[in-house]
This record gives C-alpha cells, structure tokens and sequence, in this order.
C-alpha cells in the first residue's frame, strides 16, 4: 500500500476579512506498509488546504497560525502552537506539514487556523492573525498514528463490534487476542488458533485449542503434508502428552507418548543408537535395537565354577527392575571338559549353578541372564491402529 489520502473533508472556514479556507487532512504517518514496522511512527501529518481571499483563490505569501483544542468552541490547547511563514499559495492551494507531538490518545481533536497575508521573512509568531471558523475537526488521519503506536493499555474491538477488545496492547507490549484476563507472553490468544501460511490456505503451522480445551499443534511441509503433531492423548488427557512424526503420506510412522500406567513410551519401526566411526571420522556406526513382543531387561557376564559350583550375584540396579518369576539365564561353558552346566536355582538377587553328572570342575563360563521389567508384564503386542493411520 502506498502512503496516500487516509482522510479528507471539506469544510469552508471564513472569517469577517473574506478570506476562507477549503481544507483536507492527509498523514504522512510513513502509511507504505512495507515500511511501518521498520521505523519509529512520528505524530506529524499533512494539511493540505484551498485559501480564499475576498471569494477568489488566493496567490502569494501567507503566514499561517495553527492551534489544537479540545472543543469546537472554548475547550483548552493542547501541544505547541504551531505557525508556518510565507507559506507559497498558488491557485488558492497550499500545503504544510503540522506535529503537535503526542496529542491523539483517542480523544476528539479540533484545528484552529489563523491566516494573513505577508512576505515578511522570520515574523511568523508575532502579530495578529485572523481566526477561521469554524474549528476544523480531526478525525481518522492523525488517529492513524495512534492505532499504529497502540499506547499502554489499548484495545481494539472487532470490525463489527464484537467482541469488545478483541486486541489489546498491555503496558509491556505484550499483544493479546481475544483476551478477558491477563496477558502472559508476548502474544496470547484466548479460545482460538494461531495459523501460520505460506499463501492463502496454504496452512504450514497450526497451534489450536480443540472442543476440550487442549492444546493442539501441528507443522506441514510445503506441499501441505501433515509431518509432526502433538498435544494431549485424544482418547485420555489426563494420560498425558503425545508427540507424533509422520511420513511423507501423512502416516504415523514415530512418536512419543503416556500409555495408562503413566509409562512414558517411544515407538517407531525401527529404534537406533549411533556414534562416531572412530575407522573413518566421514562416517558414524549405527546400530539398531534387538526387539521382541516384551519389555525385557538383561545382563551378563562371566563367572567360574569351584568344585563344580558357583553362585551369581546380579547387580543391584538389575536386581531392582526385573520381575524374578520371568527370569531366565543361559550358560556357556569355556571348558571343552565340561560335563554341561544347569541352574539349579534362581532369584531376584542372582542364580546358583552346578556341573552336570557331579562334575567338579574348576573353569570359566558366560552367562546371560533376561527378564520382564516389574510393572510391564503386561505388555501389549497387538494394539488398535493409531489415529491418523
């Protein structure tokens, strides 16, 4: 948009000597919007009028004498008295630029103006002057410098009325939308959604508040495809939060999220962990998870027999997830002697082992121990297809 006429009217303001003046009202508020956030709003604006003398459009040097006040008629002035010598009138048209500084806080304003002829240099302010009547009214232009500035504690209703405040400006800068209470961010944005698009329609970031009152968020591609959502589980809120990846079909192929127990859970098709090659600093070792249809823990180690018997103590830390009833542990002997390997007893603290036809043996074994996790015994293999499916 280009900076042009906000406002005008036409009032003939005259006065006893038979001068009149046609006036108008443009801003010079920087209006190019592509401008108007990157430089500060000034107060000034553009009055630009048509001088009369004797009924016919004036030519020459006017002083001009520039008042502002709070009524049509009496009130009391508000900013600087503002005067404007020798200003060049030619077919009757004139134009001055007028900043009685921060004076449009929203309330009603009236210009008074105060014409003579001269072509005398650096007397503007001395002298008398004729009064024009009447008072000429500002009304949209320089309010437009108001709007912009959003002074502490503005608010702006609806285009139709309502609601009522449906943007406010707090103390702070602080922007709210829709807002009854108070402001908490920077932008707040009461019982609705904030859209962010590439064009019309082309909707890219969606943060929203669904029928329940949660909040939603959701990012698209450029080609509109659905990548990453997230917000409360939809089934349960109070089970917590869920955050969702998609593929390029908009499917759920990853995401996070509480189960019923209050179990944070991560799911994908395929679980990784990767590090640095140290064998080539241009590539990195990627190694995917061993699955299977529980949620196990293991451990292992190494142990030796005397006499053909030996006790396993687990560590404290496996000792303290694993659910013993589910434990089970595998032994490999490193003996080529050896009769064979049994457990003949096992806990949650650890499992005893013994030489097979009463071997006593005096060697090295491995073993390996697995278990189902305590409070996840009761893991889901086959589940209902996610939404967004």
């Amino acid at each position: 948009m280009r900076a042009g006429w906000l406002s005008t009217f036409s009032v003939v303001s005259s006065a006893s000597k038979g001068w009149a003046v046609v006036l108008a009202v443009a801003t010079l508020l920087s209006c190019a919007c592509e401008r108007a956030w990157a430089q500060p709003v000034t107060n000034a604006f553009t009055y630009q009028g048509r001088l009369q003398d004797g009924g016919s459009p004036a030519n020459g040097s006017y002083d001009l004498r520039f008042r502002l006040l709070t009524a049509l008629t009496g009130g009391s002035q508000v900013g600087v008295t503002l005067c404007r010598d020798n200003v060049a009138v030619a077919n009757g048209l004139f134009t001055v630029e007028l900043d009685f500084g921060a004076q449009f806080a929203g309330d009603q304003r009236f210009l008074e103006v105060g014409v003579r002829a001269d072509s005398t240099i650096g007397n503007c302010a001395a002298g008398s002057y004729t009064i024009l009547s009447p008072r000429q009214p500002l009304t949209v232009s320089p309010y437009a410098a108001y709007s912009l500035r959003a002074a502490n504690g503005s608010a702006l209703d609806a285009a139709d009325g309502n609601p009522v405040n449906a943007l406010v400006v707090d103390n702070n800068g602080n922007v709210g939308i829709n807002t009854t209470g108070s402001i908490f961010q920077k932008l707040t944005v009461e019982n609705g959604g904030i859209t962010v698009t590439s064009g019309p329609g082309l909707n890219r970031v969606i943060s929203s508040v669904d029928a329940n009152g949660n909040g939603q968020l959701s990012i698209s591609d450029h080609t509109g495809s659905l990548k990453v959502s997230m917000g409360p589980i939809n089934s349960d809120p109070n089970l917590g939060g869920k955050v969702l990846v998609h593929n390029a079909a908009g499917t759920i192929q990853a995401g996070m999220d509480v189960n019923s127990l209050g179990q944070g859970i991560v799911f994908a098709d395929m679980k990784n962990f990767r590090v640095p090659n140290p064998a080539d600093p241009n590539t990195e070792i990627w190694y995917a998870c061993i699955e299977g249809p529980e949620a196990a823990a293991y451990v292992r180690g190494t142990a030796r027999l005397a006499e053909g018997r030996a006790v396993v103590k687990f560590p404290e830390h496996f000792a303290a997830l694993i659910n013993a009833a589910t434990l089970t542990v595998q032994l490999t002997p490193r003996a080529a002697e050896s009769e064979g390997l049994a457990v003949v007893d096992r806990r949650e603290s650890g499992f005893t082992v013994q030489e097979l036809r009463g071997g006593r043996g005096d060697y090295e074994f491995d073993w390996r121990a697995e278990a189902v996790r305590k409070g996840h015994e009761d893991y889901e293999v086959i589940r209902a297809k996610l939404v967004g499916q």
